[in-house]
């Protein structure tokens, strides 16, 4: 509030904190503009909303965007792994621990695999810590519990229409609106949308058990559309269909004190020497895509490069 003045402050950084990560911006760490609003500034602010088509330095860098959306980053991933050593969609029951490692992983389908070497987690840091169990102390599993992750409601909408808006995204921070985020994904390449159509995802934070949470997919794709509606965005005739999907522990909370809590939770979870905690939930870090790319190129580095070479390659990644 200091830098841009309450006016400015309220209006576009701390209505849109306080209904992304779900509490008053006074509860919220100084953490939180730190990585989201790194760049940004009142002229960038400015220069973005009276010279749009001047070039502004700002929070969403530069980039370049795969055709077919950034997913096939993850396609081309898979494609040099060996089938034999993927089990997607395999809920993870527990980690077996003795004698300070991570023994077994095990599945709920019933099936487990035997650990050799290393174990890559980048499950939520809150349900790492349940799998390990009796395998970290209690006053691990204590802190654990009063982290909180904020969960995003995603709502696919296909439009009869050329184009939406010149806007890869759009911010919605009025509090009066459940939705918090659109991004129009053929402004970035124009392969996600057919001749003739575009397409819309909308973001609707939430948690677990609250008024939008519990809203069936039907009321919440009803409710954003008339939202966009309001909002000049978008006309209800053209909406060809509409998809849902749920993304659980989304967002990492950042309280004033997820710090020290987090700082507690990986030091102690270091009795268990063959286990290392990765990526936004398993650490707990407000983070991007290209940061976890970096992530996990430096720690296969570092693996390969550190004389138990032989732990490279045995290890297992869950997530």
């Amino acid at each position: 509030m200091s830098q841009f003045g309450p006016s400015l402050a309220r209006r576009f950084l701390l209505d849109y904190s306080e209904k992304l990560w779900g509490l008053p911006a006074s509860q919220l760490s100084p953490d939180v503009a730190t990585r989201r609003l790194h760049g940004m500034n009142v002229r960038s602010l400015l220069t973005e909303m009276f010279l749009p088509a001047r070039k502004a330095q700002h929070i969403d860098g530069d980039f370049l965007y795969p055709r077919g959306g950034y997913g096939r980053i993850v396609d081309r991933l898979v494609e040099r792994l060996p089938e034999t050593s993927l089990r997607p969609g395999a809920e993870v029951t527990s980690l077996a621990c003795e004698g300070g490692r991570v023994r077994r992983l095990r599945f709920a389908d019933g099936g487990s695999v035997d650990v050799a070497g290393r174990v890559v987690a980048t499950l939520p840091l809150t349900r790492l810590v349940d799998l390990l169990g009796d395998a970290v102390p209690g006053r691990v599993r204590e802190a654990a519990a009063t982290l909180r992750f904020r969960h995003i409601r995603l709502v696919f909408l296909r439009l009869e229409q050329p184009q939406v808006s010149d806007n890869a995204s759009i911010y919605v921070p009025d509090p009066a609106f459940c939705v918090s985020r659109l991004y129009e994904p053929r402004n970035r390449s124009a392969e996600m949308a057919p001749p003739g159509e575009t397409s819309l995802v909308i973001e609707v934070p939430c948690f677990a058990g609250d008024p939008v949470q519990v809203l069936s997919d039907d009321a919440l794709a009803s409710r954003v559309i008339d939202e966009l509606a309001s909002l000049g965005l978008v006309e209800r005739g053209r909406v060809v269909e509409w998809r849902h999907h749920f993304l659980a522990n989304a967002y990492p909370v950042y309280s004033l004190q997820h710090a020290p809590t987090v700082a507690a939770i990986l030091e102690g979870m270091e009795g268990v020497t063959n286990l290392d905690a990765m990526g936004r939930g398993g650490r707990f870090f407000y983070s991007h895509l290209h940061d976890q790319l970096r992530f996990g190129r430096d720690y296969v580095t570092r693996l390969t490069a550190d004389a138990g070479m032989a732990d490279a390659h045995s290890t297992a990644a869950v997530g």
